[in-house]
Parts: C-alpha cells; sequence; structure tokens
C-alpha cells in the first residue's frame, strides 16, 4: 500500500537522521497496524541494524517492550538468527504472561502473539509457546 510505503520512507528518514526515539514510536504503531508487507519487513531490517547498539530497549514501558522483541523476532527471523528470534520471541510471551497477570493486556497482544509466533522455525516449539501463553493469560 502507498501508506504504508510513505510511512515506511518517512521512518527510514528519521534513522538516517538520528532521531531514534521518533522512529521508534512511529515503527512501533506501524507494526502493530499492518499484519505483513514488504516495505515494514525491510524497514525493520533496517532499524535494527541502525539501533542496535543503542539503549531503545532500555527507555520502553511494558508494552512497548513487547512490541519491540516482536519486531526483534522477526528481524533475527529474517537473517536467519532462528535461535535468537526463539529468545525474542520468549522474551516477548514472559512480558505479555507478566501483564496479564496485572491486567493490564489489550487485544494487541493476540496480534503480537500471532506475529511472533510466525518467528518460531520450529513449529512443535511454537505449540508450546502457545500452551504456555493460554495456560498463562489471566491466571
Amino acid at each position: 500500500s502507498v501508506f504504508i510505503r510513505a510511512w515506511c520512507e518517512k521512518i527510514i528518514n528519521m534513522l538516517n537522521n538520528n532521531v531514534f526515539e521518533n522512529a521508534s514510536l512511529r515503527i512501533n504503531s506501524l507494526y502493530m497496524l499492518v499484519k505483513y508487507n514488504n516495505y515494514l519487513n525491510k524497514l525493520i531490517n533496517i532499524y535494527f541494524e541502525k539501533i542496535n547498539k543503542k539503549e531503545v530497549f532500555s527507555n520502553l514501558k511494558d508494552n512497548d517492550k513487547a512490541i519491540y522483541l516482536s519486531m526483534q523476532s522477526q528481524y533475527f527471523y529474517q537473517i536467519n538468527k532462528h535461535d535468537d528470534a526463539e529468545k525474542s520471541v520468549q522474551q516477548c510471551f514472559d512480558i505479555i504472561i507478566k501483564l496479564s497477570k496485572r491486567k493490564k493486556t489489550s487485544t494487541d497482544f493476540w496480534l503480537l502473539l500471532q506475529k511472533s509466533l510466525k518467528n518460531v522455525r520450529n513449529k512443535k516449539k511454537s505449540e508450546i509457546f502457545l500452551t504456555q501463553i493460554l495456560e498463562n493469560y489471566n491466571k
């Protein structure tokens, strides 16, 4: 879509100009709006290559940390670092479980679950992750 492509280009421009905080906010929002898009996939790769050494994660709140980890799992999956992708998925799910226990969840988490599970190469492990979430959700 033209809208998604334009936003991806805008965020890349922010990254190129070292406006990491604004870029992070926007990519998080776009990630949660778009289920799948090639431009967004490329943007995620660029984003993590640019911010890899930045302290972005430590400045995020719980919801944004979960989004970040889901995106990170996609990044690792796309560059064939499948073990790292699974670690990011597990960390994302840990945050989701923690938030569900505090009753601070939203429907966004179901989208995060779906997006994250796609980044687990071993489908049996994916089933284990999903079972873990369902067993712990709102306990």
